[in-house]
This record gives structure tokens, C-alpha cells and sequence, in this order.
């Protein structure tokens, strides 16, 4: 139903009989306009909810994430595609959302002046028992409230540090409820065992580590692979755990993570780790909102990743309306490739003073954070083409392409590995999208353009790092694409290194406003209308 006639059925209703609306619905007038709106949320046993009327205006930026993906044009040429993914559906005026999600949607209409009210249709669950008053007694010796915090809630992230504390916390959770068949969730068979060991002491026989295609148990507690997940029966289990929320939230989780909705579901995470907003919603959508924290543990604040520009004088380029041909005139541009060139030899070196080309902002008066004294180096291009222009300048550089092994042509080359690259080498996005580890704590971005490319490796680093990027202000295009991706790292929490950047800042929106008129951005990177939310 739309809105302006919900409002208007709401007024109507208010004047004829205001006395109606009784105090259990919570009502919360808003004084902007003087009426009352009442939003209904039904967790339904499905494990879905539905919020009615759906206000999908209201709850679209705090239920869509933004996802990089990337589209291959010819053997040598990679776009990159933004998408926005929604995790909610309209169907019949009622908004569905997951359950987890339902906290969030809760505070957000209640911050934006609505009442709302929560139906739960599920039935109780009687498969978990904390009557033992002695195990609760131990339990609150460990971690003080837990006992009540999972009496309450039926899923939840449970914030504790890694090993031992996560050991101890996951086993207090087995003994709170001794009848209880736990299933611990790990990402690989050594986690599931060294967990497996870890909890040993404090459970003794009661627990054990599987994994394979038709694997059995015989034990109450049992640590298993995400291969044996998916093959699990839920029937057989009561409670769910996550070992790690991060690595529970991947997409091949998803599928058997509904087949758990009848059941107890939580998720360890390390507070001290750094999260996006991204990593929040999925969170919400693996286990619900955060139900618990260990005292003993303190969430370090964000700032671990910064960003340094470096500043090179290049000749002015003609203005260019396609993005694809500004970022073609960007990575063709030699001056501008010598300088990427020479910054990543003077960083792998630790000799950057020496760089009379390059000015690295804020390096005399700040300096670099503390990256040791061999840190290691990538340089991240966005094309094989520019890799292999930059791989002319870096003989000794490895380049890794993400192309398949049949396309190489030189013994230079090498494909993406499964889990990681050495330091001091070129790797296309495609290819750095595949990787699990870096072995280096700078990152060069050479490409340009308004949206750079960061690892998620790299984004949940919790050492610190370096990303560097290059001040690109050849015309008014090229500095409002560098303005953009300015703001992109602000959007994450990044940590901004610059010498008088208000100044250098002000001038950029100078030359933005210099922009020949007939100019403008062109919209051929937005993703197409089918995969936008409708506004």
C-alpha cells in the first residue's frame, strides 16, 4: 500500500477513535507531522520476517550493500561493475527481510519517529536447558551474563578474542546446556581439529572433529569443515556455531544456513578485527546482531589501513566523456607509469627519500606507519595491459594476470594462486579477487578511475598498512575521479595522509568546476536498472 494513503487511513482512524489505540502498541507520535504510524514486524518460523507496510524508502540504505565484481572485455581488458545487492524482497505491500535483520529495522524506525511492534511466530524451543544452577554458576565466573544473554536470545554474534578465550567461550556454551548437541562450523579440517583439542580439557569425550563426503559422529559436541556443513542434517543438531563470523558469512554458507532456521544459531567474532558496514548486514543475516561481548576484550578503533597520494607532474590530457578511454589515456600515459614505477622500487627499498620525481604526501612531517623494515610491495592495475606496460619498467616483478595458464606467453607471467602472492609483484584486480593473502603491507593502486579496488584482505588487515594512490588532476575529469575515490576511502573509515590536504582539496574542486561544460559523467559504470533497488 503507498505510503500518502497509509497516512491517510492513519489520520482518519485518529480522529474518529483515537481512544482505540491502546498502549501496548507502543505508539510514537511524530511532531513533524502530527501522526501516528504504527509498523507491524512478524518473524515468521520460515526464518524470514515481514515488515508491513513495507517502508521501503526508509529501510533501502541500511538494507543494500555495495558489491565490486568484475566483467572481462576480451582476453586483455576488465571492467569493473558496482552493484548494489539488496537483502530484502516486496511482494504483496509486505517487506521481507531476514530475522537477524529484524534488530536494525526495529531501530531505525523507531529513530525515525514510527511504533512498532514485533510478533514472534515461531514456536519455543525447548532443546536448550540452562536449569543446572551450578554450571550456570561456573559459567558467570568466566563470562558474567552469558547464561542470561543465551536464555534470551536464539541467535546472535558473540564478540571474544581468538584462541584460548574462543575455546573457553564455546565450551561454556556446551556445558550452560549439557543435553545439547552443539555443531561447531570451521573453515578448514585443521581449525576443526586444533578446536577439537582446544576443547578436549574442558569436555573431555564429549567431543570430537569430523570431516568428508558421508562422514559420521558419535559425540554430543562436534568441530567440522564448511564442506561437512553442507552436508549436515539439521535434525540432528540443536545449536549451530560459527568458530568465525567472517569466514561464516561466504556465500556457499547461505543455502544450509536456512536449513537452520528451526534452530540456535550463533557466531564468534574477534572484536578487535575491523568491520565494514557491509560485514555488519551480513553478520545480521548469518546470526543476528551482536548479543555479547567478552569483558576481557577491547574493539581497537579503525585506522589501521592508511591512505598516502602521491603527487607527479604529468602534461594536461583532453577531456574524455567515456570512463574507459580516461583510464585508457591514464595507464598509456609513460610519465605517469615511470613514476609508478620508481615509487614502488623507492617503497620495496625503503628509499623513498632518494625519489626526487615523487612527492609522497605528508612523508617528511608524518611519516609512514609502522610497516617494518621489509614491508613488502604490490602494485594493483585494473587491466592486463597496463600490468604488462608497468612490467617493461619492473623486469624483476612477477605479473599475476588471473588469466588461465594456457593464455601465458611468458615465463614472467604466472596465474592467480589460491591463497596468496610474494611480495614485490603486479596483480590485476581479477586476479587479486581470488587471492586469500598478500605477503606485503603496501598496496599501490596505478589505475586511477572514481572507484579503486581494496582486498578484503587488506580492509580486515588488523596490522597496519599502506594504500597509495596518485593525485590525479591531468583536467577537471581526472580530478573529479580522483575527488571520488578521496571520498570512497573516507566512506571506509580510512586513515587520509596528507600535506595541507584542505588546500590541495579545495584547488581539486577548482579544477572540477573549470570542467568544460558539455562534459559529464558518463553512467556506463552504474549497474543497469534491473539490478538497482526502484526509487
Amino acid at each position: 500500500m503507498p505510503d500518502n494513503d497509509f497516512v491517510e487511513r492513519a489520520t482518519a482512524i485518529a480522529r474518529t477513535d483515537s481512544a482505540s489505540l491502546s498502549s501496548d502498541n507502543l505508539a510514537i507520535t511524530r511532531p513533524d507531522a502530527g501522526v501516528t504510524k504504527q509498523i507491524t514486524i512478524t518473524v515468521l518460523p520460515t526464518g524470514m520476517a515481514t515488515v508491513q507496510p513495507a517502508c521501503e524508502d526508509v529501510l533501502r540504505p541500511i538494507l543494500t550493500y555495495q558489491e565490486l565484481t568484475f566483467r572481462r572485455k576480451g582476453s586483455d581488458q576488465v571492467s569493473r561493475v558496482g552493484m548494489t545487492v539488496p537483502v530484502y524482497s516486496i511482494k504483496d505491500g509486505q517487506l521481507s527481510i531476514p530475522h537477524g535483520c529484524v534488530p536494525r529495522v526495529k531501530r531505525c524506525l523507531e529513530q525515525r519517529g514510527y511504533a512498532v511492534m514485533i510478533m514472534d511466530r515461531r514456536a519455543p524451543d525447548t532443546h536448550f536447558d540452562l536449569s543446572n544452577a551450578s554450571r550456570v554458576e561456573h559459567a558467570e565466573e568466566r563470562f558474567p551474563g552469558l547464561a542470561t544473554r543465551l536464555r534470551s536470545h536464539r541467535e546472535g554474534i558473540i564478540e571474544v578474542g581468538t584462541g584460548r578465550r574462543q575455546s573457553e567461550m564455546i565450551a561454556t556454551m556446551c556445558q550452560l546446556s549439557p543435553q545439547t548437541k552443539f555443531l561447531v562450523a570451521c573453515r578448514t579440517i585443521e581449525a576443526a581439529r586444533t578446536l577439537a583439542e582446544n576443547l578436549r580439557p574442558h569436555l573431555g569425550p564429549e567431543v570430537e572433529a569430523v570431516h568428508g563426503h558421508n562422514w559420521s559422529y558419535s559425540r554430543r559436541v562436534v568441530c567440522c569443515t564448511f564442506g561437512s556443513l553442507d552436508r549436515s542434517d539439521p535434525h540432528d543438531w540443536h545449536v549451530l556455531i560459527f568458530a568465525d563470523a567472517f569466514d561464516g558469512i561466504q556465500e556457499t554458507n547461505r543455502p544450509i544456513r536456512k536449513e537452520y532456521r528451526f534452530r540456535r544459531v550463533f557466531a564468534l567474532v574477534d572484536p578487535r578485527r575491523p568491520r565494514s558496514k557491509t560485514d555488519e548486514l551480513l553478520f545480521d543475516i548469518l546470526a543476528g546482531e551482536a548479543i555479547y561481548r567478552d569483558s576481557k576484550d577491547r574493539q581497537l578503533a579503525r585506522g589501521d589501513l592508511s591512505v598516502a597520494f602521491a603527487t607527479h607532474s604529468s602534461p594536461g590530457f583532453s577531456e574524455q566523456e567515456c570512463p574507459r578511454e580516461r583510464r585508457i589515456s591514464l595507464r598509456s600515459d609513460e610519465h605517469r607509469n615511470r613514476a609508478i614505477a620508481e615509487l614502488a622500487t623507492a617503497l620495496s627499498t625503503c628509499d623513498v627519500s632518494n625519489d626526487r620525481n615523487l612527492e609522497l604526501n605528508r612523508l617528511c612531517t608524518e611519516g609512514l606507519p609502522t610497516l617494518g623494515s621489509d614491508p613488502g610491495v604490490i602494485v594493483m592495475v585494473d587491466s592486463v595491459e597496463h600490468g604488462e606496460q608497468l612490467q617493461r619498467l619492473l623486469p624483476s616483478w612477477r605479473l599475476y594476470d588471473g588469466r588461465p595458464s594456457d593464455c601465458l606467453t611468458s615465463s614472467e607471467r604466472r596465474s592467480a594462486e589460491t591463497w596468496g602472492v610474494p611480495r614485490n609483484t603486479i596483480v590485476t584486480a581479477v586476479a587479486a579477487n581470488e587471492l586469500h593473502s598478500f605477503s606485503c603491507r603496501i598496496l599501490i593502486w596505478a589505475s586511477g578511475g572514481a572507484r579503486p579496488f581494496i582486498p578484503q584482505y587488506f580492509d580486515r588487515l588488523p596490522i597496519p598498512s599502506l594504500f597509495v594512490d596518485f593525485w590525479d588532476h591531468g583536467n577537471g575529469q581526472h580530478a573529479e575521479d580522483t575527488q571520488e575515490r578521496l571520498k570512497f576511502y573516507r566512506s571506509r573509515n580510512c586513515r587520509i595522509l596528507g600535506h595541507d590536504l584542505v588546500h590541495q582539496e579545495r584547488l581539486l574542486a577548482q579544477q572540477i568546476a573549470s570542467k568544460h561544460p558539455g562534459s559529464h559523467r558518463n553512467t556506463s559504470r552504474r549497474p543497469r536498472r534491473s539490478n538497482r533497488s526502484s526509487v
